[in-house]
């Protein structure tokens, strides 16, 4: 999984995440944009457990943060946010996506287990993705009205979730 895989994986998905960051979803029904709102977690998720293998502590933040921000970003246009990219660190923060954290514990494990710390690094990050995708997503449904404490729930919930399918993907490999 080194940069050819992630330059292939961006490229069949590209076209799908400029879609949804720049496109008008007003005409759209709940479900369908629920369904959008899925497919940018998952697309996000996956290219950030992607980036994740790759064995250097700390270097990736330059990629896995941006690919976030671009989730968030996303699901926000979805549901008829234009977020700007100035203003999606405060966005992150209220949803409780904690990048320095994540990064912390990112690099944790790859300096703790080298070689293998991309690996289970790789699992952490696409749930916390996940998660930040799903907080992300009730904050923009509810008209960004939801507090703090709610979108936390929500985003250790679908960080949950996010790691029950890891580990069924997982078995089927």
């Amino acid at each position: 999984m080194g940069l050819e895989s992630i330059i292939n994986f961006f490229g069949s998905n590209w076209d799908k995440l400029v879609h949804y960051l720049n496109d008008d979803f007003h005409n759209t029904t709940s479900d369908e944009k629920m369904r959008f709102a899925s497919e940018v977690r998952t697309i996000s998720a996956v290219a950030s457990a992607t980036v994740a293998v790759q064995p250097i502590p700390f270097a990736d933040i330059w990629i896995i943060t941006p690919i976030q921000y671009a989730m968030v970003r996303a699901i926000g246009n979805i549901y008829g946010y234009k977020i700007s990219e100035s203003s999606i660190g405060e966005v992150l923060a209220v949803i409780g996506g904690g990048v320095t954290g994540q990064q912390i514990c990112l690099s944790l494990y790859k300096l703790g287990m080298p070689g293998l710390g991309g690996l289970f690094g790789a699992s952490f990050v696409f749930a916390w993705t996940h998660g930040i995708g799903q907080a992300a997503e009730a904050y923009f449904r509810s008209g960004m009205t939801k507090t703090r404490e709610e979108l936390d729930k929500i985003r250790k919930q679908g960080e949950a979730r996010a790691r029950e399918d890891w580990d069924r993907r997982r078995g089927n490999l």
